[in-house]
C-alpha cells in the first residue's frame, strides 16, 4: 500500500511540475545550476550549496540554453535580475521544456521525504501508524504546493529529517554503519541549504555524548565516529565544491570585523579557518548571506507591509497553513507522549522546535 501511495504522490507532482506557472525564485534557482555547470562563477548572493546545483544544473546546459553574458545586466552581479533578462530571450516552448525536467528531477526530494516519515513511524510505532504518517506527508499542503517546484524548501526539509532519523539511529547503535550514515546525513544536510550548517557541530555534540554515556565497550568506536561525523562532510564539501578552496587571510578577518559582519565570539571562532581551508564559495556565501540577513527582506504581515521580518511570521505561517486536521493529531500525540512518558516522542519535538526558533530570528521570509 505505502508503495501505491508513494507512486501516485509522485503522478501528482508530475502533473504539477507541467501545468503550474513559473514562481519567482525558480528562474535564479536554474541560473544557478547552469552556472556551477559550466564552471561559471556565482552572481550575488551566492547563498545555494551545490547539491541541487548538481542534480539539476546540468539540463540547461544539455538543453543548450543561451547564456548571452554580453547584457548589461551581467555586470550588475545580482542573479534574479540576471535570470528575469534571460528568460525574456528564450523561446518559451525551451522554457516549459528545461523546468519540467528541473522539476521532475527536484520531485525526489518531496517523495524521499514521504518515505522517510512512513519508514521512521513505522520503525517507532508499528506499520499502521506509518501509513497514517504517509498519508498525512503527501497531503501536507505545503509539500504538495512546493513538491514540484525548483526550490530547495522540501530538499531541507528531507535531509534536515534525514539528519535526525541517522541521530535517532546511532543514539540507538554507536556502531560503525551508523556513525557512516550519520556523516552522510550531515554532508547531504550542509551541501542543500546554508542555514543546516548547524547539523555538523550537532552530529558532533550527539557522538560524544552518547558514546560517552554508553557502556564502556562501545566507547571503542568513539575515534571512528567523530572521524566519519568530521571527514565525510569536509571531504564531501570539498568535493561538491571542485575543490576550490582557501584559507581565511588576517585581512578576511579584518575586513569582517571592520565591516561589523559578525559578532566577536564568531570572529574568534573564523580565526580556525585560517588553518583549515574550506571552499572559496562557502566562504563567499556565508558572508552574503549575512550581509542579507543583516538589511532583511520585504514582507508582509497581518496586513501591514515591512521592510523586515518578524519574529512571528513563521510560527502563525504553521498555524494558517498547517490543516486543522494534523494539527489536532499533533497536539493528541503531545498529550498522549507526555501521559505515557514517551521519552522518544518528546525528544523528536526537538529537530522542529530548533528550526523554527531559528526561524524566528531570521530577518529573511
Amino acid at each position: 500500500m505505502a508503495a501505491g501511495i508513494l507512486a501516485a504522490y509522485w503522478v501528482a507532482l508530475g502533473w504539477q511540475a507541467w501545468h503550474v506557472g513559473l514562481t519567482f525564485d525558480e528562474p535564479t534557482h536554474m541560473l544557478e545550476g547552469y552556472l556551477y555547470w559550466m564552471n561559471q562563477p556565482d552572481l550575488f548572493p551566492e547563498d545555494l550549496p551545490p547539491l541541487t546545483k548538481i542534480l539539476d544544473g546540468w539540463i540547461p546546459r544539455a538543453l543548450g540554453v543561451p547564456l548571452f553574458p554580453e547584457m548589461e545586466v551581467w555586470r550588475n552581479g545580482w542573479k534574479q535580475d540576471v535570470a528575469m533578462h534571460l528568460l525574456d530571450r528564450i523561446p518559451a516552448e525551451q522554457i516549459q521544456e528545461v523546468f519540467y525536467l528541473m522539476r521532475l528531477v527536484r520531485t525526489v526530494f518531496p517523495v524521499l521525504l514521504a518515505l522517510l516519515v512512513w519508514h521512521w513511524g513505522r520503525l517507532l510505532h508499528g506499520e499502521r501508524a506509518g501509513l497514517l504518517l504517509l498519508v498525512v506527508a503527501v497531503l501536507s499542503p505545503t509539500a504538495l504546493a512546493h513538491g514540484a517546484l525548483v526550490k530547495t524548501d522540501l530538499a531541507a526539509a528531507f535531509t534536515y529529517l534525514l539528519f535526525w532519523f541517522c541521530a535517532w539511529r546511532f543514539w540507538r547503535e554507536p556502531r560503525g554503519k551508523s556513525s557512516l550514515a550519520l556523516g552522510g546525513s550531515v554532508l547531504a544536510a550542509i551541501l542543500t541549504k546554508l542555514s543546516l550548517l548547524v547539523v555538523w557541530p550537532l552530529a558532533l555534540a550527539v557522538v560524544v555524548v552518547r558514546v560517552a554515556r554508553g557502556p564502556r565497550p562501545s566507547r571503542r568506536w568513539l575515534p571512528a565516529a567523530v572521524a566519519a561525523v568530521l571527514l565525510i562532510p569536509y571531504a564531501g564539501m570539498l568535493a561538491a565544491n571542485k575543490s576550490q578552496i582557501r584559507r581565511l587571510t588576517p585581512q578576511d578577518i579584518t575586513d569582517m570585523r571592520d565591516g561589523k559582519e559578525f559578532s566577536k565570539p564568531v570572529l574568534r571562532a573564523a580565526k580556525v579557518f585560517r588553518y583549515v581551508p574550506t571552499p572559496i564559495h562557502l566562504q563567499k556565501a556565508v558572508r552574503s548571506m549575512n550581509v542579507y540577513q543583516r538589511y532583511g527582506a520585504p514582507s508582509y504581515f497581518l496586513g501591514e507591509a515591512r521592510t523586515r521580518g518578524h519574529w512571528a511570521y513563521y510560527p502563525l505561517a504553521w498555524l494558517i497553513k498547517t490543516p486543522i486536521a494534523v494539527q489536532i493529531l499533533f497536539v493528541a500525540g503531545l498529550l498522549v507522549a507526555a501521559r505515557q512518558r514517551a521519552t522518544v516522542g518528546l525528544v523528536l519535538l526537538f529537530p522542529a522546535a530548533l528550526y523554527m526558533l531559528a526561524a524566528t530570528q531570521s530577518e529573511l521570509l
